[in-house]
C-alpha cells in the first residue's frame, strides 16, 4: 500500500480544491492510500483507485474531527474529485479519474517516445545525440521565481533566487553561448561556484583559541 508513487500536475494550484486546504489535505491522503491494483479488504472487493475506510479512521489519519471529515468528503464530491459508497460499518471512497494520477499515462508517453526513437534508427550516433539536444532545447521552459525558491529550499542552498533569475533572464537563459537545457543543473553549478565555507561554532572556538595563544606568545 505504501510503495510506489503518484503524480500531481502543477496546474492543481489553479483548481478549486487547492484553495480549500482541508479538502486538499484529505484528497491527497486518499490519493496516496487508494488501491493501485484490485484487492480485497474484509472480504469486500476494492477496485483500483478506491479506498475502504471509516469516518473515525479518516479523522485519526488526517487530524480532523469526524464531523469535519464528513463535511470535507461532501465538498470533494461537489468538486467531482471523489465518489462514495456507504455501508453499515465502512465506506468505499473512489478517486475520480484515478488513472490520471498513476504511472499508466506516463508509461504510455514513454512508449510513444520509444517508438519515435526506434523510427529514427537510420540516423548515426552523432545525429541522434544532436536530435536529443535539440529536443531538450525546444522543451526547455524557464522556471518561475516560485519554482526556483522551492528548489533552493529543498536543497537548502544559500543562493539568492532573485539574483539567479535576474541574471539568466538578462542573458536570454544562456549558459555561456549555449541555450540552457537544465535550469536545476545551472542552479547547482551557481551554488557550487558561490558557496562560501561556513565555520561551525566549534571551528570558531578553535580559531579564537589559536588567536589568543598567538597573541600571548607575541607579548612575551
Amino acid at each position: 500500500m505504501h510503495r510506489g508513487f503518484v503524480k500531481v500536475y502543477r496546474k492543481v494550484v489553479d483548481g478549486v480544491v487547492f484553495s480549500d486546504p482541508p479538502a486538499f489535505h484529505l484528497f491527497m491522503y486518499l490519493l496516496l492510500m487508494a488501491n493501485h491494483k484490485k484487492g480485497y479488504v474484509y472480504g469486500k472487493e476494492v477496485a483500483v483507485g478506491q479506498h475502504l475506510t471509516g469516518r473515525k479512521a479518516l479523522a485519526l489519519a488526517v487530524g480532523y474531527s469526524e464531523s469535519g471529515v464528513e463535511k470535507i468528503i461532501k465538498r470533494l464530491i461537489e468538486y467531482k474529485l471523489l465518489e462514495q459508497q456507504t455501508f453499515n460499518k465502512y465506506r468505499v471512497l473512489t478517486i475520480v479519474n484515478y488513472q490520471k494520477f498513476t504511472l499508466a499515462e506516463q508509461q504510455s508517453n514513454n512508449r510513444v517516445t520509444t517508438e519515435c526513437q526506434q523510427s529514427n534508427t537510420n540516423k548515426n550516433d552523432k545525429n541522434n545525440k544532436n536530435d536529443k539536444n535539440n529536443i531538450r532545447e525546444v522543451n526547455f521552459k524557464p522556471p518561475s521565481l516560485n519554482e526556483i525558491q522551492v528548489y533552493i529550499s529543498e536543497k537548502q542552498y544559500h543562493t539568492d533566487p532573485h539574483i539567479f533569475i535576474n541574471h539568466y533572464q538578462s542573458n536570454g537563459w544562456k549558459v555561456g553561448k549555449n541555450k540552457m537545457k537544465d535550469w536545476k543543473a545551472a542552479l547547482r553549478n551557481w551554488e557550487s561556484r558561490n558557496r562560501q565555507p561556513v565555520k561551525t561554532f566549534k571551528q570558531v572556538d578553535i580559531d579564537r583559541e589559536r588567536e589568543a595563544i598567538k597573541n600571548f606568545l607575541q607579548e612575551d
